[in-house]
């Protein structure tokens, strides 16, 4: 259930989204919900609570979608290879944009 383009998903529908698009894949690949949960090294009520719900943790979800060969989908979160920019260079630099201007008071 993908919303339309000028909507955003809420956070129970990312969930839900995600734990079915993981059924769908552990389907895709001929695995039952116990053997995901065993490769996976978790217990077979956290995988089903993960795919109704999309409810988790995060070391489960990297764990089962490694299971899935999901890896390239991990790696896509990764944004170590995005130069980082820091807070102070972005005040220097709007800084040197945007001079800076003194407000005279009128004499009255």
């Amino acid at each position: 259930m993908i919303p339309p383009a000028n909507l955003k998903r809420t956070t129970d529908e990312w969930l839900a989204d995600i734990g079915s698009s993981l059924q769908r894949r552990r389907i895709r690949m001929g695995l039952t919900q116990a053997d995901l949960a065993r490769r996976a090294n978790v217990s077979l009520s956290t995988i089903q609570k993960l795919e109704a719900r999309g409810n988790t943790n995060l070391s489960t979800l990297v764990s089962v979608a490694r299971v899935l060969d999901l890896e390239d989908w991990l790696d896509a979160l990764d944004e170590r290879d995005e130069p980082a920019v820091s807070p102070m260079q972005l005040l220097r630099n709007r800084q040197k944009t945007t001079p800076r201007r003194r407000v005279r008071r009128s004499r009255d």
